[in-house]
């Protein structure tokens, strides 16, 4: 299975756990890395090295800090993280959003499932976009 670097920012210790406990089963990450605020975030990848970026960034669409809209514009606009793909994860995602996000360059959406079974399947997913991340750069 392909091991990958995935970063989330999620400000709910619960649904952190939550994912933690999914990534863990499904066994696709070398490393799972939490923040809580989109400028956390941003200021972590600006002190990383190309090659310890993330393949997937998954962001929950309601954190108390500035807008997902504005992150996820400053991310897909940086050069440096042309092959980090991103996901939205969140509790409730109206269709219309999802598209606006998917157009500003989103990979994935997701609402949060509310079961373990649910959320594995949802961890899936997210495993295997960081994946065609990792097969993006060996192209």
């Amino acid at each position: 299975m392909t091991q990958s670097r995935i970063f989330a920012v999620e400000d709910d210790v619960e649904d952190r756990t939550f994912l933690q406990e999914a990534f863990k089963v499904n066994g696709c990450t070398k490393e799972l890395l939490f923040l809580e605020l989109f400028e956390e975030l941003q200021m972590f990848l600006n002190n990383l090295s190309l090659d310890k970026l993330p393949q997937l960034i998954i962001l929950d669409n309601y954190i108390n800090s500035i807008s997902a809209v504005s992150t996820i514009d400053l991310l897909v606009h940086n050069p440096r993280l042309a092959h980090v793909k991103l996901a939205i994860y969140t509790t409730s995602l109206p269709a219309r959003t999802c598209a606006d996000y998917i157009a500003q360059g989103v990979h994935l959406c997701l609402q949060k499932g509310s079961t373990a079974e649910q959320i594995n399947e949802d961890v899936t997913k997210f495993c295997k976009l960081a994946a065609s991340s990792i097969e993006g750069e060996a192209a």
